[in-house]
């Protein structure tokens, strides 16, 4: 199945996912005036960044490169569980009335409809015109969503005039150009700082003390390269054989051996994602897209006006959820408060990192919350978010930890790479598509012309109107860097075009009562 997503700078994967059950409906979604007369804050939108579930061995380098194969190792069955069942945790804290009701975390759907399908029909209130799932473009994490949401929509009985839809899930296009979700591997700023890392006096000293833990699993698997480099892959080929029968065999490894190993590889995947490592290169790109989004979603439903997009979801990775909030801890910021699952840990499979967007009690603006849940089995917890007022409105509506929009902008802003180009020019990357079309822009744009200075000609253009072979040359790169660059993005622009039209239309369409 294809399909396409208005307004939405995500190309399209075909999946599938069953729609939701119609339920129990709770209240409308409230409007302008609504929101400036609760008396208690009121759920808005939110923003979920997901782990993908159990795959297969993933090889990678000391830098976290992975290989050129299309679509990386696949998703596990056991993944997909692990996904469906993160959904309905998911459904349960968000969605369902029955339980989100009790615990005050409601997401309101349009007309009091829990079921997702088609904008206006029946117990339909979510559609494709409030909700956005999006993934990297692995085999692992489009099967994850597809999982995922499944949990969050489960399959409705037979309805002849509702059949059952799916969620369509959207991704940047191929792997290669993929700067928002995984630019941690796309980064050369950033591996270089690997590098320095890898050679630093705190790594030689973890590995004099790791030397004999090492050395032992070197004796019992004499194949595997052993050094603390290169220790991710030592732990991964061992826990996939171990946990799910799959990939090389591996002889057999003690609890406590392998617990070791365990902690030995956490110690090495958080250590190179530690904010000061990381800086916001990882993290800032999918940052921007989170603000903008929780920005959007506040005027809309300040304004009382239509649809907006109220539930959010990307299908990601462990890197991209921890370089999301390594950018939130920047600029002397202070670090993340207790309880935070992923100090020493990285996040579990089928992790859930939320940031919740709630409007304030009696008109007083907006606030932002971020829970986690370290896997489908655990609670969701509150983390503490930097921007977090002591004594304000937001933690007196929401607990501690809880900031307000405008202080999370202040946070979250300066640490944003709204546009390619800046996060192009902090990693030191001219690879990515978006990266090679924002440098034939800036080229187009400095490149003298025929009517001189900038983009004009000035000294490159010779008396008489004759233009310098030099210039000509010039031109010609340009001309040929834009071709190739806008080859792959004139279908986008298109349907941003046509995005416009259709969002005025569903606007229209909920306003007038019709959905």
């Amino acid at each position: 199945m294809t399909s396409t997503r208005p307004g939405a700078a995500w190309v399209v994967a075909a999946l599938l996912v069953a729609a939701a059950a119609a339920a129990s409906e709770p209240a409308p979604a409230a409007g302008a005036a609504g929101l400036a007369e609760q008396a208690a804050s009121a759920l808005v939108a939110v923003f979920a960044v997901t782990r993908h579930g159990a795959r297969n061995v993933l090889p990678k380098s000391s830098t976290l490169k992975e290989s050129e194969a299309t679509g990386g190792p696949t998703l596990l069955p056991q993944g997909a569980a692990q996904c469906a069942a993160a959904g309905r945790a998911f459904r349960a804290r968000y969605l369902a009335a029955g339980s989100c009701g009790a615990a005050g975390t409601c997401l309101p759907p349009e007309r009091g409809a829990e079921a997702y399908g088609v904008l206006g029909g029946p117990g339909v209130g979510f559609h494709n015109y409030n909700t956005f799932a999006a993934s990297s473009s692995l085999d692992r994490t489009l099967k994850s969503a597809a999982a995922f949401w499944a949990g969050a929509f489960p399959a409705a009985a037979g309805n002849a005039s509702q059949p059952a839809l799916s969620v369509p899930v959207y991704t940047d296009g191929a792997d290669v150009d993929d700067w928002r979700v995984r630019g941690y591997t796309k980064c050369p700023s950033y591996a270089r700082r690997l590098e320095s890392w890898l050679g630093s006096a705190e790594f030689r000293a973890k590995e004099e003390d790791t030397a004999s833990l090492r050395a032992a699993v070197q004796a019992l698997a004499p194949q595997l390269n052993t050094s603390l480099a290169n220790w991710w892959n030592v732990y991964d080929a061992f826990n996939v054989w171990r946990t799910f029968g799959v990939g090389d065999a591996q002889p057999a490894m003690d609890d406590a051996t392998f617990n070791q190993t365990v902690e030995l590889a956490m110690w090495l995947e958080t250590r190179k994602m530690r904010p000061a490592l990381a800086g916001s290169l990882l993290g800032g790109a999918l940052l921007a897209d989170l603000l903008s989004r929780l920005q959007a979603a506040a005027a809309a439903a300040g304004g009382g006006g239509g649809s907006y997009y109220r539930l959010l979801g990307v299908s990601a990775h462990y890197n991209t959820q921890l370089g999301l909030l390594a950018a939130l801890q920047q600029g002397g910021a202070a670090p993340l408060g207790a309880p935070y699952p992923w100090e020493a840990r990285i996040p579990a499979l089928a992790a859930v990192l939320a940031f919740e967007l709630h409007a304030l009690p009696r008109g007083a603006g907006f606030a932002v919350r971020a829970v986690a849940q370290d896997g489908p089995a655990r609670d969701y917890v509150a983390l503490a978010l930097p921007c977090a007022e002591a004594g304000g409105a937001a933690e007196a509506a929401l607990g501690a930890g809880a900031c307000s929009l405008d202080a999370f902008a202040r946070l979250a802003g300066p640490q944003a790479f709204s546009a390619a180009g800046d996060w192009c020019a902090a990693c030191d990357n001219d690879d990515v598509l978006a990266c090679r079309l924002s440098r034939a822009e800036r080229l187009l744009a400095e490149a003298p012309g025929p009517g001189g200075g900038a983009g004009g000609g000035g000294a490159g253009a010779r008396r008489g109107g004759a233009v310098a072979p030099g210039m000509v040359a010039l031109w010609c790169v340009v001309a040929v860097a834009l071709a190739a660059a806008l080859a792959g993005g004139a279908l986008l622009v298109a349907r941003r075009a046509r995005a416009s039209r259709e969002r005025r239309w569903a606007a229209e369409t909920v306003a007038s009562g019709l959905a």
